[in-house]
């Protein structure tokens, strides 16, 4: 702003041999050339900070929208399958935490009688709808079988479908096998229970 008004009114003082009025002309001239430098000079920091502001409130642009969205549906296509996976063998897990009270009923009889009981009532438990969770329908005492059977909040899946506690005789102890009946997933089912 200086060295402008500074190179006019120089100019003005080297043109002073022309008579008074070019020069009043020339003055008033460099006086113009100043005022609009000041002016632009006090509006400089001003529109810095319109652009400033325009760039920080712009927000996302579509693409980006686009990218996130993208991977939002990636991460559920991949956790909504696992997460119903982990559901399912929690309600799994339940069946064979209540069939331990059933295990230990048949190991007693056996034990005490050297057969299996013929059915709930002979092992001493409750009848086979009498035995519920969340997630178990029934559990049947047939022999050396236990069959747990799924239902009530059960998802979908396993509802109706069944595994089969199965006891061998060890020598006087018992162990027990587990498999799955029906349509049950091996990947639903406990380490214990798949093939």
């Amino acid at each position: 702003m200086l060295g402008v008004t500074r190179i006019t009114q120089k100019f003005v003082t080297d043109r002073s041999d022309l008579d008074g009025k070019p020069r009043q002309t020339l003055t008033m001239w460099s006086t113009v050339i100043s005022a609009r430098t000041d002016i632009r000079a006090n509006r400089a920091p001003f529109r810095a900070s319109e652009k400033f502001m325009k760039h920080f409130q712009k927000g996302f642009t579509l693409i980006e929208l686009m990218i996130v969205v993208a991977i939002i549906g990636i991460l559920a296509a991949i956790a909504i399958p696992m997460y119903l996976d982990y559901t399912i063998r929690g309600q799994v897990a339940e069946g064979i935490n209540l069939a331990s009270s059933a295990k230990a009923a048949v190991s007693t009889f056996y034990l005490e009688h050297g057969e299996f009981p013929v059915d709930n009532e002979d092992a001493a438990i409750a009848a086979p709808t009498g035995i519920q969770g969340n997630y178990v329908a029934s559990l049947t005492v047939d022999e050396e079988e236990i069959t747990i059977q799924f239902g009530n909040k059960a998802n979908a899946r396993i509802v109706g479908e069944e595994i089969l506690l199965t006891a061998v005789d060890n020598s006087g102890s018992l162990a027990w096998s587990c498999a799955g009946l029906g349509a049950i997933e091996a990947k639903h089912l406990p380490s214990a229970c798949r093939p």
